[in-house]
This record gives C-alpha cells, sequence and structure tokens, in this order.
C-alpha cells in the first residue's frame, strides 16, 4: 500500500506505540493540562516549521507531528488505564467501614465466598463516593441470591489490592486496576444486609446467563473446563481466573474466548440461509480471514448444494508481478467447491475454474437484459460503490437506467 496516498496510517504507527509505550509501562498518572499544551505546542511548532522550511528540510515538522501522535496515544492510553484514585479518596475508603453499595455483576462462587464487584455510593454519614470494588461475600444462602442491581449497606474494610508476592508473578493489582478497580474487602455473613432491587434490563440478562451457567454446573463441568465454556457460549469471563486469561493472552488465542453474541449470530444467519433450497449469497467486503465463518461456509456448500455464494472482492486477484494472491484462502477454497464463487477485477473462480473476464464471451446473449457490462475487461463488483449502482440500475432506481 502506498502510505503517500493514506498520509493517515503514519500518524496511526506512532500513536499505536504510545498506546503500547503506556499500557506496559505502568507510569504514574500524569497531569492532563500539561500533557495537552505539550502536544498543542508541538503542533503549533510543526505548523510553523512546515510554512517556512524549504522542501529538504520538511522531515522536522512532520517529525514534530508524528512525535504529537505518539504523545496523544501515550496520554489517553496513560490517563485511561493509570491509578486515578487521590489520596483524600483513598483516605475516606480505608477509614470508612460501612457502604451504601449497588452489585454491578453476577455472583461469582469461590470456595468459601462469592466474589461481586459493587459501586460505591455512599458512606454511612452521606459522604458520596464513586467508586468500583472487589468484594468476597461470606458463602451462605443469601449470598447465593445476590443479583445485578441489589442495593445493600456492608460493613468492610476496603483496602487496596495487594501487589504480587513473587518476581514474574501475575499482578492481580495491575489487572485490576485496568478495569477500574482499586479496592477490595471481605464481608462476613452479617456484615450486610439488602436494602433495595432494581429492575433493570442488564439484571435480567445476567439472571438468565446465570441460569444457563447453572445448567452447566449439573453437567458436572467445574475448574477452568467451567470457566471457559461460559465465556466462549455465554460471553461471562467473570469466573475465569486472572491467570487462564493472562495464559490465552500470551498464546495468542484470546479471540477463542469472543465467539459468543454477535459472532454466534452471524454464523446461525448464515447457516440458515444457506442449508434453504437454491439459496444464493453474495457476499462483498469479506477476505475470508476468519475459519470460522469460513467453514460455517464451507459446510453448508457441501451438505446444501443447491446453494451457491458468490465472493466479490475488492481489486485484482494477484499483488503484484510473482503471482501472490490477495485472499489465498479465499480462491483455494473455490477451486475446491463449485458452488462458491470467487470474483476480482480481472479474474474469477468460477464453478472450481479459474479464468480471466477478458476470455468471458456473452455468445448466448444470455446478459442482454441483465445490464452486466464489463470496462477494459474488468467486472468492479468487488467496489461496494460500483455494486450498488449495479443494483440500482437493475431495479431502476438510477438516473442512468434508461441510457
Amino acid at each position: 500500500m502506498n502510505s503517500e496516498r493514506y498520509p493517515i496510517l503514519k500518524m496511526l504507527i506512532p500513536y499505536i506505540l504510545g498506546v503500547f509505550a503506556a499500557y506496559y509501562g505502568n507510569f504514574p498518572r500524569l497531569n492532563c493540562f500539561l500533557f495537552i499544551s505539550i502536544i498543542l505546542i508541538l503542533l503549533t511548532i510543526s505548523a510553523i516549521l512546515f510554512a517556512k522550511l524549504s522542501y529538504k528540510l520538511q522531515w522536522l515538522p512532520a517529525f514534530f507531528l508524528l512525535f504529537s501522535s505518539f504523545l496523544l496515544g501515550f496520554f489517553l492510553t496513560n490517563f485511561h488505564f493509570s491509578p486515578k484514585v487521590d489520596t483524600t479518596i483513598e483516605h475516606k475508603i480505608t477509614e470508612n467501614h460501612f457502604w451504601d453499595i449497588s452489585v454491578m455483576s453476577a455472583p461469582i462462587m469461590k470456595e468459601r465466598s462469592v466474589k461481586i464487584t459493587a459501586q460505591l455510593h455512599n458512606t454511612l454519614k452521606g459522604e458520596p463516593v464513586w467508586e468500583k470494588v472487589i468484594l468476597y461475600v461470606r458463602k451462605d444462602s443469601d449470598a447465593l441470591k445476590l443479583r445485578h442491581g441489589d442495593r445493600l449497606l456492608v460493613n468492610t474494610r476496603l483496602e487496596r489490592a495487594p501487589p504480587p508476592q513473587n518476581p514474574f508473578a501475575f499482578d492481580n493489582r495491575l489487572f485490576l486496576q485496568r478495569r477500574g478497580i482499586y479496592f477490595t474487602g471481605f464481608v462476613e455473613a452479617s456484615g450486610w444486609r439488602k436494602i433495595d432491587s432494581a429492575f433493570s434490563v442488564r439484571r435480567a440478562a445476567t439472571q438468565l446467563q446465570s441460569f444457563f451457567a447453572k445448567q452447566f454446573r449439573t453437567t458436572g463441568l467445574d475448574g477452568e473446563e467451567y470457566a471457559v465454556i461460559t465465556a466462549i457460549l455465554l460471553g461471562s469471563d467473570d469466573t475465569m481466573p486472572p491467570t487462564l486469561k493472562a495464559s490465552y493472552a500470551t498464546a495468542g488465542v484470546s479471540h477463542i474466548l469472543c465467539v459468543s453474541g454477535m459472532h454466534v449470530g452471524i454464523i446461525f444467519m448464515i447457516l440458515d440461509f444457506l442449508l434453504k433450497p437454491h439459496a444464493v449469497l453474495f457476499v462483498c467486503g469479506y477476505s475470508f480471514g476468519d475459519e470460522h465463518i469460513n467453514d460455517t461456509i464451507i459446510n453448508a456448500l457441501k451438505v446444501n448444494q443447491s446453494a451457491n455464494v458468490v465472493a466479490l472482492m475488492f481489486g485484482k486477484m494477484k499483488k503484484d508481478v510473482t503471482g501472490k494472491l490477495v485472499c489465498p484462502e479465499a480462491v483455494k477454497r473455490s477451486l475446491e467447491r463449485p458452488n462458491l464463487s470467487v470474483w476480482h477485477d480481472e479474474e474469477a473462480v468460477i464453478g472450481a475454474q479459474r479464468r480471466e473476464w477478458s476470455k468471458f464471451k456473452d455468445d448466448k446473449n444470455e446478459f442482454a437484459n441483465f445490464n452486466f457490462t464489463k470496462v477494459d475487461d474488468r467486472v468492479t463488483f468487488g467496489d461496494f460503490s460500483a455494486f450498488t449502482t449495479f443494483l440500482s440500475e437493475l431495479i431502476g432506481d438510477h438516473p442512468d437506467a434508461d441510457k
């Protein structure tokens, strides 16, 4: 890709580097006003130098501009993830033991306690404190009935999450901080009382999620197996230990835990449509980079051989003169399945045969009334603008439809 045509890419690279530097550097929270001032000064210097310097020295304003992008990524990430509890608030939180809180998550059963994420509202004296905390409630029949949205009065001593005890051990304190949680506490069975329960869509969804999670429990699933299955199927990773999440991230397979929700919905819609008799699915803008969706399409086409999928791909099939393909997986799959077609600008795979559009001849005049035209032996349906224009002409809803 020519970076001169897409200058935003040059700005994006230092921005991403700034994000990584702030995320992994674990820096203290920086002054917001100071950072904004520095960025504005650098941008001003860049603009002045750009107007004053000759072409040979244009790298200097470019440097200030790219450095501004780096600082912007660094600052936004630092602002989002770094500790933001000042000493006054921390003193108030650690000194007070009685709190008015709201439960913000479904309870998670531990060996001797029930873990909940809670939102602090007020101290017993009515002093407002707005912080998210983790509470471990002594396990009993009442604690197991806690639900999202419950309002509680609790007696607990809140403390900073402890740092790792050993070098290179998992840093649970940093993990919680990046979720906006800085304090944890333990609540005895006699140390809390439910005072209200508010209905919300989130509460209803959480209850439904908890119901299905219990069904998994009844099958004998436990431990890490239970945590993974609820994360994949129910979209709830609260039961996963932080160390297990870190293991998935280190292995580069965290995306497996995101298969739930919309992903499953997409797969269901694809299957539901392609299993209908003589179904024809046009796909525009998909590069065949997701193996889950690829397998769904191919398996549906194998089962229902009367169905067809036409993938409209943007640009040429080959990257360069070496013959390297832009979307090799799409071409490979279409050469194996006759009812999967891949259309690029200058080439296509139709009926498991790869051909150039220049060799296409409508000898039987089958496309005479189909508005199917080639421009310079190219078919540009992979360009979404060209495809929508074609559809508009097809239904007679286009200014040039009568020409």
